[in-house]
């Protein structure tokens, strides 16, 4: 299944709507030819701030060929790997704004930075333009087979008897912040230890038992789950995940879904903990996005818009999406802008915490 926008889509059902929602979208694209002619024959660069292979590589090429069909250019995807996606993103930020260079970034990761005020990562709500949101993060808290918990209970009632040892990349990485805030939503004693350069380190010390527990993004955390013993404990994610697997595992954003039997277990008030589950939620939610450099004529600002929102709304890419196991939770510009705003007042709520639980990290 995938994730849309009005909820989750089946491949069945994606199918069953192909030829009359491709009729009107097709409609929609003549109508608008106007627009979507501003690029004809033109070769687009699309900068991916990762190696091939990725998630965010993944996507970029996913939607290339349907993006290419509606803007009638061709695209060229250009991995530039380096600083979690900062030299990308630095690099669409300084290109011509003449509609021949676009990007897919992590909307939270760079806010975040933002925030840090690290040096020379760009501000995406001044500049760049966004042109969509392709789809949310989510995040999966996982445990390994030394640490005997199999389920979320088990890893508090872990948590009662002794400090736990959660892993991450770096105490800016959405894995360090993940973990820092859940922690506190669950009145855990926990320590940090921060430095792996990726999942895969971090999934190799989670099976060692150098640590208890990690955060691995859900899509890309599928293949790590089972046969090492890796165990899903619950997740974060403020909509359904489409993966059988995950089906029972207990999930943050939905409360109910999560709230323990007993309701000591939580650090504070209920109220407190569903806020904080808002907030690392919203702040995750504005998720993967593609944009442009800021200073986009108003004709091409629309002409881009237009055209990747067409793309992703192709119900062809909807089925090509299932069949590679992406989800799909695409938004406009305007809504990408709002979910924007929301994301840095998420921010102000919980960086207290994950700046706090950076102190304790080793």
């Amino acid at each position: 299944m995938i994730c849309g926008t009005s909820g989750l889509i089946t491949r069945r059902t994606a199918v069953l709507r192909l030829a009359g929602v491709a009729g009107g979208l097709l409609a929609t694209s003549r109508a608008a030819g106007e627009d979507l002619g501003c690029l004809q024959d033109q070769t687009v660069r699309w900068l991916v701030g990762y190696t091939p292979g990725g998630g965010y590589d993944a996507y970029a090429r996913l939607v290339e060929p349907f993006l290419e069909r509606a803007l009638e250019a061709r695209i060229m995807i250009q991995n530039l790997p380096g600083a979690a996606g900062a030299v990308a993103l630095r690099t669409l930020a300084d290109a011509r704004p003449d509609g021949r260079t676009i990007g897919i970034f992590d909307g939270p990761g760079a806010l975040w930075s933002v925030a840090l005020r690290e040096r020379g990562v760009p501000d995406p709500a001044r500049d760049l333009t966004m042109l969509a949101r392709v789809t949310r993060l989510q995040q999966m808290l996982v445990t390994g087979p030394r640490s005997g918990a199999r389920r979320l209970d088990d890893l508090l009632a872990l948590g009662r008897r002794r400090r736990l040892v959660f892993g991450a990349t770096a105490t800016s990485s959405q894995n360090f912040v993940t973990c820092a805030v859940t922690s506190r939503i669950f009145g855990l004693e926990v320590d940090y230890v921060v430095g792996y350069p990726g999942s895969r380190e971090l999934t190799l010390a989670l099976i060692r038992g150098d640590v208890d527990v990690i955060s691995l993004n859900v899509e890309s955390g599928l293949d790590a789950l089972g046969p090492e013993g890796i165990t899903p404990l619950f997740l974060v994610a403020p909509e359904p995940v489409p993966y059988p697997q995950l089906e029972r595992v207990p999930r943050l954003g939905a409360p109910s879904t999560l709230e323990p039997q007993r309701r000591d277990q939580f650090a504070g008030a209920s109220a407190d903990a569903r806020e904080l589950g808002d907030a690392i939620g919203t702040y995750l939610g504005f998720g993967r996005i593609v944009a442009a450099p800021a200073g986009l004529h108003d004709s091409v600002r629309r002409c881009l818009q237009h055209a990747v929102w067409t793309a992703l709304r192709d119900p062809e890419l909807a089925v090509a999406a299932a069949r590679a196991q992406r989800t799909l939770a695409v938004a406009t510009a305007d809504q990408a802008q709002r979910e924007m705003a929301a994301a840095r007042a998420a921010i102000v709520r919980i960086l207290p915490i994950a700046a706090a639980a950076a102190r304790r990290a080793r």
